[in-house]
């Protein structure tokens, strides 16, 4: 994970009944599916491959979370139709989402630090929002369109833990148990993506593993 080379493609993974979410923006079709420079990589320094390289994971780590988001408002809907048959499934199905979105941002951290040392300059350099202003195109609007689409996540995130909590105390101690054990025992559960993802966030590589508290 810590190289420039290139990843695998990421696919999103079908739920229960077949369907996939979609792509999430032009911008992680276009950053997925080929190269931005299109210079040879003899022409291209280091830290212009470990910047396309960020850029790929970046794009990846938002469909997970678009996953993510996926999979907890289907269990938010299975609460409200009170489908309990297959609650310990699609328990398990956000939690597997969840260890993917942890694993995506181990491997964006690495990146950030290959970057740093590469351009030989700190790792609080290159938050999304510097990266936003400092780098040139077409980065920076890849960037910028990271960044807005981080922040919408989070929000969305955080709006269906709390409702999949409040439906949850109303009768399924599994998804209570399940939720705490991700966002902790408070009555309205905060996905760290709002301090991670949202504006003024900040990158950090040491987190409880209880939690989402990687920080861009």
């Amino acid at each position: 994970m810590t190289s420039a080379g290139m990843y695998e493609q990421f696919s999103t993974g079908t739920n229960r009944a077949g369907t996939e979410p979609p792509v999430s923006s032009a911008t992680d079709a276009a950053v997925q599916s080929q190269p931005v420079d299109d210079r040879s990589t003899a022409e291209r320094t280091p830290a212009d491959l470990a910047t396309e390289e960020l850029a790929r994971l970046l794009s990846r780590e938002r469909l997970l979370l678009e996953l993510l988001l996926f999979k907890l408002v289907t269990l938010r809907q299975m609460l409200a139709s009170g489908e309990v048959r297959f609650l310990a499934w699609a328990s398990d199905e956000v939690e597997r989402a969840i260890d993917k979105v942890r694993k995506a941002e181990l491997a964006r951290a690495l990146a950030v630090n290959e970057l740093a040392a590469a351009a030989g300059r700190s790792d609080a350099d290159f938050t999304l929002g510097r990266l936003v202003e400092s780098a040139p195109e077409p980065w920076a609007s890849i960037f910028a369109d990271h960044r807005q689409g981080f922040s919408r996540l989070s929000a969305e995130i955080n709006e269906a833990l709390a409702a999949t909590r409040r439906l949850a105390a109303s009768g399924s101690a599994a998804v209570t148990d399940m939720l705490e054990r991700l966002t902790g025992a408070a009555p309205e559960p905060q996905f760290a993506g709002a301090s991670t993802y949202g504006p003024g966030a900040q990158w950090e590589t040491s987190a409880p593993a209880a939690r989402w508290s990687t920080r861009l």
